[in-house]
């Protein structure tokens, strides 16, 4: 008899939760992925259309991944590496018929069950020197939250910032749910935030320019990152 008891209390229990829970509401139903999967040594290196492995790059050109502009493509968990930034500016035109840096621009696939984005890292205030770029396109409409950690040869080197070509999700009322960029000073998404001194997780539509992180002692601290979907 308590057995049977215990089992009917865990079936009104769920069915009391999957009633409370909004459809609409991505926070309530939010998987977040560990930076941990993230091995980025172990992705396959695009370098001149050719795959290497990252070990086989270096015995090539050993300070390449110091000097060249970087594309990590999450979805594919591959990275692509050029020596100018026509060439990464070329890729991003040919793979996401966007203009790139397009004065912000939202893009949509039309698949409400996914939204995505472009982020851009650069090295020096005012959008200069090189940079690394991290693209995910496929972020599924129960994954409300992105993080990540800077890769070793950007850590700490980060002073502006682009957050654009953004798969934006709707709301209930046929509206644009906004997203929020936060960036931490340690990685694993710890240590102080970014938002706190900047309001750097404020909300906006199609992306946001960050060209001078030094105010508030931000330039060259950015260890791991994080956007989501609010």
């Amino acid at each position: 008899m308590k057995k049977t008891v215990n089992i009917l209390y865990a079936l009104v229990s769920l069915l009391i939760l999957s009633c409370s829970v909004d459809k609409d509401d991505l926070s309530t139903s939010s998987v977040l992925e560990p930076e941990e999967i993230y091995n980025y040594d172990s992705w396959p290196h695009i370098y001149n259309k050719k795959e290497y492995s990252l070990e086989k790059l270096l015995n090539i050109k050993s300070d390449i991944m110091e000097i060249s502009y970087l594309i990590y493509d999450i979805d594919k968990k591959v990275i692509y590496i050029f020596d100018e930034e026509k060439d990464v500016n070329a890729f991003n035109s040919s793979n996401s018929g966007t203009t790139p840096m397009s004065k912000l621009a939202c893009t949509s696939d039309r698949n409400s069950n996914t939204w995505g984005f472009k982020l851009r890292m650069w090295e020096h205030d005012n959008f200069r020197g090189r940079f690394v770029e991290f693209r995910r396109t496929r972020n599924i409409r129960t994954s409300t939250r992105f993080r990540a950690n800077i890769p070793s040869n950007m850590n700490d080197k980060i002073s502006s910032i682009v957050i654009d070509e953004l798969d934006t999700v709707a709301d209930r009322n046929g509206g644009v749910r906004p997203f929020n960029l936060i960036c931490y000073e340690d990685y694993n998404s710890r240590g102080r935030k970014l938002n706190d001194v900047l309001s750097f997780s404020s909300r906006f539509r199609c992306g946001k320019e960050y060209e001078n992180l030094r105010r508030g002692n931000w330039s060259d601290v950015i260890s791991s990152i994080e956007v989501k979907v609010i």
